[in-house]
């Protein structure tokens, strides 16, 4: 077979049958091995893969076909537009989860600090979206496993985002002297 973009895209796609977004998984999966934009494969399908981009590539279509999410899989998620990196130790933020933000953000005035509780931040999300719009907010973020803080902090160090404060807790029992404005999960 020949390893020419095309080629190889098609039969991904045929690989990918059970996906209802195979086209979209395998072009994400194919510009990662590549390390490319997606608009790449387009522009020059003529391109050729060498024997161990292909085989990367089958791995990682190997996983997909077994049910493991894309994002998983690349290992980040966009989230509010803020590229956040994700772990099987975090569940993938939510599209629909962007408008929990936007009426947070909608309900309170630039202008005025709030203080606001983020239980169970997984990989910092909403946390970080808040943090990212409002700098002048003061954000907690909670969660009870040490892989998910440890990822949402990390998520915020890439993103230099500094008004987050982040608490290994089982959901309130590390504040419960503090008030907040807003708690959101």
């Amino acid at each position: 077979m020949r390893l020419d973009l095309e080629t190889v895209l098609t039969t991904a796609i045929q690989q990918l049958h059970c996906s209802e977004t195979a086209r979209l998984d395998a072009e994400l999966l194919l510009a990662q091995v590549l390390q490319k934009p997606r608009s790449f494969l387009r522009a020059f399908p003529e391109t050729v893969l060498s024997e161990l981009q292909y085989q990367h590539f089958q791995a990682l279509l190997m996983r997909r076909s077994k049910g493991e999410p894309i994002a998983y899989i690349l290992g980040e998620k966009e989230f509010y537009s803020l590229p956040l990196k994700v772990t099987p130790d975090v569940l993938i933020p939510r599209a629909d989860t962007e408008l929990l933000v936007e009426k947070i953000l909608q309900l309170f005035p630039t202008e005025k600090t709030i203080k606001i509780c983020d239980l169970g931040t997984g990989s910092g999300a909403i946390a970080l979206a808040l943090a990212q719009q409002r700098s002048c907010w003061q954000i907690v973020a909670i969660d009870n496993s040490p892989p998910a803080l440890q990822l949402a902090r990390e998520n915020a160090a890439a993103l230099n985002l500094h008004n987050v404060e982040f608490i290994g807790s089982d959901w309130l029992q590390a504040v419960t002297t503090r008030k907040f404005e807003v708690i959101v999960s």
